[in-house]
């Protein structure tokens, strides 16, 4: 234990990937998982994707390869069976994101790649969600939930990083979901032409 102790001390990205690992950890299989700190995960997550300070052309790459490393946690949590902490925590990254944006020199456009990842991620754990809800009633209030989050992220697209996102999640939102986007737009509309 000592030896990985040391080899961490020396290699940020081995550090990160034990923290992420140790907050992670999961004991059980499936639907037995027992242990799992969500909050120790984002105030992770936040510490690694959210820069102190501007990240430079320079330095943007090394950054963007430190995120992906961080989100492979979300994968690891979808095959464990923690589909509902991966979703979770993949909204978070989102947010992250939208924060991290604004420090980090883009010019390649990394950016969009990551939140990719994170939508990748947030997709994949939101499907199993749906697949394993044998309630239908549940699954409708999934699928709702879904469809003002998407609702939500269309809206708030600042800087381009969510821009298709309802052709993203179509196939799991059916026509319930996408019902409950049009509300949503309707209701927007409607909010924006009333008189200040």
């Amino acid at each position: 234990m000592q030896i990985i102790l040391d080899a961490a001390s020396n290699n940020q990205i081995l550090a990160k990937r034990l923290k992420l690992e140790a907050a992670s950890s999961c004991s059980g299989q499936g639907a037995e998982v027992r242990s799992l700190d969500v909050q120790n995960l984002k105030q992770i997550l936040a510490e690694e994707l959210v820069p102190d300070n501007y990240v430079s052309y320079r330095a943007a790459h090394h950054y963007s390869d430190g995120v992906s490393e961080s989100l492979l946690v979300l994968g690891d949590l979808i095959d464990a069976g923690r589909n509902d902490a991966a979703i979770e925590l993949s909204e978070h990254a989102v947010t992250l994101l939208h924060q991290a944006v604004e420090l980090v020199d883009d010019s390649d456009g990394k950016f969009r790649n990551l939140m990719d990842e994170v939508l990748d991620m947030h997709h994949r754990a939101f499907t199993g969600l749906v697949e394993d809800v044998e309630d239908g009633d549940t699954e409708a209030v999934n699928r709702r939930r879904l469809a003002m989050l998407v609702f939500g992220w269309e809206m708030n697209n600042d800087y381009g990083l969510l821009d298709d996102v309802f052709n993203r999640y179509q196939d799991i939102l059916g026509y319930e979901g996408t019902a409950v986007v049009g509300e949503c737009i309707k209701l927007n509309s409607l909010n924006l032409r009333k008189p200040a």
